[in-house]
């Protein structure tokens, strides 16, 4: 008896969120492009981020949306991301890039400004990060190498698995078929230190880098409308 008045209850809530995803509109739709990543909060004492030195890192980000219209100027929009953000920066002569692949997943808040076909909205949001792979080289001259699978190891040991942020953004839409052909442009602000202490280093008396992820993203895209 409680397990049908379960399978019950799953029915009805699905038939609820399918009912009111047709009532408030439901689109679904594939975006990518570029990530221009920059730590911020520099540590001048950490030679993978000193200052100075720190210019933009150019990575691809790409993604998974749902937006949800609740009315007709607001929506949420949940998502999936894999985000390629790090460092590029020059010590001397030598070039070194750091790269953090991350699986991101902001819930943007969305107003939107109907204007017929285009549909202009800002938004913002809060972004959870988790590491998904570690990679970079150095570059002098014309010769790179590699990171070593050593350097890898030591980097994931030094450096936090989840990150968390604030991604903040416009974008606009353009009615085409059946949906809208979307253009995206946004900056994620980390708001956790990307660095972390081992207990050697703690025992030590060591200081933790400051530096946080920093990301702009230009993406583009195509939303397709699945309900309403």
């Amino acid at each position: 008896m409680k397990l049908s008045l379960r399978c019950a209850a799953v029915v009805m809530a699905c038939a609820f969120f399918v009912g009111s995803a047709s009532a408030v509109g439901l689109s679904f739709g594939l975006k990518g492009g570029l990530n221009l990543a920059k730590p911020w909060g520099g540590d001048k004492n950490n030679p993978m981020f000193a200052a100075e030195g720190l210019t933009m890192k150019p990575g691809m980000v790409a993604a998974a949306a749902w937006d949800i219209n609740i009315v007709e100027k607001f929506s949420i929009q949940p998502e999936i991301l894999f985000s390629m953000k790090g460092a590029k920066n020059k010590v001397g002569d030598i070039i070194i890039v750091t790269q953090f692949n991350y699986i991101e997943i902001p819930i943007l808040l969305k107003l939107n400004i109907p204007l017929g076909i285009v549909v202009p909205n800002v938004y913002a949001a809060p972004a959870l990060g988790i590491r998904a792979g570690v990679g970079g080289a150095t570059k002098a001259g014309d010769e790179k190498v590699d990171f070593t699978e050593e350097t890898v190891d030591l980097i994931k040991d030094q450096s936090g698995a989840v990150d968390f942020g604030l991604a903040m953004g416009a974008g606009v839409n353009f009615k085409a078929g059946p949906g809208s052909i979307v253009l995206d442009l946004r900056y994620t602000l980390g708001l956790l230190k990307i660095a972390k202490l081992t207990q050697e280093e703690k025992d030590a008396g060591a200081i933790l880098p400051k530096e946080k992820n920093g990301a702009f993203s230009i993406m583009v895209g195509y939303m397709f409308e699945i309900g309403g």
